[in-house]
C-alpha cells in the first residue's frame, strides 16, 4: 500500500475536484464513495478494478475496513493517507476512514418497458435527492427519470441520502420533461400541493410515470396540461404542503399498496 502525506498529493487534489464540481464528474465520468457501506456495495455489484481506495492511516485496522483492503484486486490502487491530508477528502464532518475514486456506474434498465417510472424536475436539495432515490429503489420504481433543473445523482450528499440506491436504480439524467411525458405510454400522473384527486382515490396500477416538481415552484403548466391526471395527497391542520421526499414516499408506497410486488 502506498503511503501518502501530503495534501498536494496529484491523487488527493482530483478528489477534491470531483467531491465539489459536478463538470468534473462528467469531464472524467468518475465519482467519489465516501463510508465503508457504500464502497462495499459498489464492490460487490460492480467490483473495484481500476479503482483508487484511500484510507485514513487511523483507520486501517477497523474490521470492515481492513475487510475491503484484503479484497482489493490486483490492478485497485490502495493508498494509506495521513489523517490530517485525509481530512481534506472527507466530505464529512466526522471522516468515515474510507474513500474509493471509481468509474460512475451504468445501471441498466431490467425490463423493456417501464412498469413505475419517476420524472423529476427541480429537485435541487442534493439530500432530498439521495433520499427520494433511496425511496424509489426501495418500492420498485423501474426508472427515475432527472431533468437539468435537478441536482446531481453522483454528487457526495445525494450519494449519502441514497445509500447505495444509486447503485441498483436506473438513473437518465438531463432529460427533456415534456418529452418524456410525450413518450411514456402508460398512465401520467402530476403530483400538486394546491389541487387534484386525492392519492387515496386513484388506480394506480398499470404502467405509470408519476412526475414531481421542486417544493418551492413545483411543476411548470406544460408538464401538468401533458399529463393524465393531477393528484394531491391530503393534509390537515392548516399544512399548505410537504416536503418533496415525504409526498414521493407515500405515493410510491401507495402504488405499492395497491400493486404489491
Amino acid at each position: 500500500m502506498e503511503r501518502i502525506t501530503s495534501a498536494h498529493n496529484p491523487t488527493l487534489k482530483l478528489v477534491r475536484k470531483l467531491l465539489k464540481s459536478n463538470r468534473e464528474r462528467d469531464r472524467t465520468g468518475r465519482i467519489v464513495l465516501d463510508g465503508a457501506h457504500l464502497v462495499g456495495d459498489y464492490a460487490a455489484r460492480f467490483g473495484l478494478s481500476g479503482a483508487d481506495v484511500l484510507i485514513d492511516q487511523a483507520a486501517t485496522q477497523k474490521p470492515e475496513i481492513s475487510r475491503l483492503i484484503h479484497s482489493l484486486p490486483p490492478d485497485a490502487r490502495s493508498f494509506e493517507v495521513a489523517s490530517s491530508a485525509f481530512s481534506g477528502i472527507s466530505p464529512v464532518g466526522t471522516p468515515s476512514g474510507i474513500v474509493a475514486l471509481c468509474d460512475r456506474p451504468t445501471v441498466a434498465l431490467m425490463k423493456e418497458r417501464v412498469s413505475f417510472g419517476l420524472l423529476l424536475d427541480g429537485i435541487q436539495d442534493p439530500g432530498n435527492l439521495g433520499s427520494i432515490l433511496r425511496t424509489a429503489a426501495a418500492t420498485g420504481v423501474d426508472l427515475v427519470m432527472l431533468s437539468g433543473a435537478c441536482a446531481d445523482p453522483w454528487s457526495p450528499k445525494c450519494l449519502r441520502g441514497g445509500m447505495g440506491a444509486q447503485l441498483v436504480l436506473p438513473i437518465n439524467p438531463q432529460v427533456d420533461p415534456d418529452a418524456a411525458i410525450r413518450q411514456f405510454t402508460g398512465k401520467r400522473i402530476a403530483t400538486s400541493s394546491r389541487h387534484g384527486v386525492s392519492l387515496t382515490q386513484v388506480n394506480l396500477s398499470g404502467p405509470l410515470l408519476a412526475i414531481f416538481g421542486g417544493e418551492g415552484t413545483g411543476l411548470p403548466d406544460s408538464l401538468m396540461t401533458g399529463s393524465d391526471l393531477t393528484v394531491q395527497i391530503p393534509l390537515r391542520n392548516g399544512i399548505e404542503s410537504l416536503n418533496v421526499g415525504a409526498a414521493v414516499a407515500m405515493f410510491c408506497y401507495e402504488r405499492l399498496r395497491q400493486v404489491p410486488h
